[in-house]
């Protein structure tokens, strides 16, 4: 058997079951807590908070839950139902009254008769209440200052997470910056190389010419070749040449990591070899 307001069992917890109230507002005859809403969405579950307070002093390691509160998370009532009573013992309960699916009265009888109603208990259908079958809800019934004090833990320890978030968002921004930078760094350092080797390609074929000791095929637009080698080198993360001389018809450029190749439509040709190398070719007409 359930009882009201003093130490009874649902399922394998000790517990206190208080009265509670369904309104769609607080109630004005004392001061009232919220324990959640009424399955019909219209009505919310009160409790009174000096009898919450009062059976709190007296049981203080007990944790305490509204009578409705309890009914409607095991799903015992059906608004569908008009009239309907949950029996206590044979001569006291508590009743609850539905229009439409939604709640227009609830309330304890005692005795046989529901004054409120003008019905006799033996004629209405009976929700039996088997406490050791019935679950408790996820929070008990708790004092506005208890409410209040919980709101501020979930607050504080929300701003604690977000701080959280923010400081590794932060770090890895700067990891970021430091990547962008190392990336920068060997970009300007390839860019460097390349136009080193370019300066050297020009001195080498004006002294061939001046000499005219070239051998070989000596590229027309060896000029054009030097730049779009440089035009390369800005797609590339790493750019080599495999050859030194700059008399041949075609060179062979190892390139790391790039994925976009020029179009080039002109005398110089790029064209994608295995193993991450260019094979860049030229001739007298386009190809």
């Amino acid at each position: 058997m359930l009882e009201i307001g003093s130490p009874t069992w649902i399922g394998e917890h000790e517990v206190i079951v208080l009265p509670d109230v369904l309104s769609g507002f607080e109630p004005e005859d004392g001061s009232y807590v919220e324990l959640g809403a009424a399955p019909d969405h219209n009505n919310r579950i009160w409790i009174d908070e000096a009898e919450l307070s009062r059976v709190r002093e007296e049981y203080p390691d007990l944790p305490i839950y509204g009578f409705w509160q309890i009914v409607f998370f095991n799903g015992l009532v059906d608004l569908d139902v008009d009239v309907q009573v949950l029996p206590l013992d044979d001569s006291s309960g508590f009743f609850i009254q539905a229009e439409e699916r939604k709640i227009v009265l609830s309330g304890q009888y005692r005795g046989q008769e529901i004054i409120d109603l003008d019905l006799s208990v033996d004629r209405l259908p009976v929700v039996d209440i088997a406490p050791e079958e019935l679950s408790l809800p996820g929070e008990q019934a708790r004092m506005a200052t208890e409410l209040g004090a919980i709101q501020r833990g979930k607050r504080r320890a929300r701003f604690i997470r977000w701080g959280a978030y923010a400081a590794v968002a932060v770090v890895v921004v700067g990891a970021f910056q430091v990547i962008d930078h190392w990336r920068i760094e060997q970009l300007e350092t390839n860019l460097a190389a390349l136009k080193s080797r370019q300066r050297q390609a020009a001195g080498e074929l004006g002294a061939l010419r001046a000499t005219k000791k070239a051998e070989g095929v000596t590229p027309e637009n060896q000029g054009l070749i030097l730049d779009r080698l440089l035009e390369l080198s800005y797609r590339a993360d790493f750019i080599e040449l495999e050859v030194t001389k700059f008399d041949a018809e075609q060179w062979l450029v190892r390139v790391d990591d790039f994925t976009i190749l020029p179009d080039w439509s002109s005398k110089v040709r790029v064209v994608p070899e295995p193993t991450s190398t260019v094979l860049v070719r030229w001739s007298g007409v386009a190809q």
